[in-house]
């Protein structure tokens, strides 16, 4: 006997909407990437700030990533996905902006705390709406969106590296606003699929 497929079990996923989240998160792992691999070496060497300053500036990343994850999801039942999404990603452009014109440590500083804050609901928010594409549960989805993620962090190291062997850190920075344009653009694409 042929075995009974449900209609959820056969149900497609719409893989447009998915590779744009998968693109939108793309742009908040670089970013995620750089902080991560480079916000010392920006403040001591863009800033001057000393070592001991320039320790700081991931630290002051990952607490507001943090704390903006605690809040995502109150945030996202008031406001909606898209909506936060948008400004998740003008805080981000705005936080790139900070870092690159910072002339001193704290404004860096604030910059990079502002980008915390800024991709904090990127992320889980592109989780959640590419889980709702998969009415059957595959996890097929969540696995292509997840690609972009790592594709995302194996960029962003080695993309202000390049730029700034031929140019400087602040140029690199510069070039990530990027990331935040590209997430406002597709902020559409994390409106969760009710059908």
């Amino acid at each position: 006997d042929a075995p009974i497929c449900s209609s959820t079990e056969t149900a497609k996923v719409p893989w447009g909407p998915v590779l744009a989240l998968g693109l939108a998160l793309l742009g908040a792992y670089i970013l995620d990437s750089a902080a991560q691999n480079w916000s010392a070496v920006y403040l001591n060497d863009a800033t001057l700030s000393g070592e001991a300053v320039a320790a700081l500036g991931y630290g002051v990343y990952s607490l507001v990533l943090l704390l903006g994850r605690v809040v995502v999801d109150r945030l996202d039942q008031r406001f909606g996905p898209v909506l936060l999404t948008r400004a998740g990603a003008v805080i981000a452009l705005v936080s790139v902006i900070v870092i690159v014109v910072a002339p001193t440590p704290l404004f860096a500083l604030i910059g990079f705390g502002l980008m915390g804050l800024g991709i904090a609901p990127i992320m889980p928010l592109a989780f959640t709406a590419a889980a709702s594409h998969d009415p059957g549960g595959t996890g097929r989805a969540i696995a292509v969106v997840n690609i972009f993620n790592y594709v995302g962090v194996l960029l962003g190291a080695p993309l202000i590296g390049v730029i700034s062997e031929v140019s400087n850190l602040r140029v690199a920075f510069a070039v990530l606003a990027f990331g935040p344009v590209l997430i406002f653009a597709l902020a559409k694409s994390f409106r969760a699929n009710t059908i």
